[in-house]
């Protein structure tokens, strides 16, 4: 559960979050939340970089998508 992740889960964590960010139509999410839907996604990732290991977190963001 995101709300308490291990420290092993972080970048399954922000994978799941790239692959949302991949398939979404953010025309779409911003007028049906009014741009909720970034908050939230920000939410999300602060409680991953909060409860993991931060180079873990930082390495997998820093790396090209492949």
């Amino acid at each position: 559960m995101l709300l308490s992740p291990r420290e092993d889960e972080g970048v399954s964590w922000m994978r799941v979050l790239e692959n949302i960010l991949d398939v979404v139509d953010p025309l779409k999410l911003e007028s049906a939340t009014g741009g909720e839907w970034r908050a939230a996604i920000g939410r999300c990732m602060a409680l991953v970089q909060g409860d993991t290991a931060g180079t873990q977190v930082v390495s997998f963001l820093s790396r090209e998508s492949v």
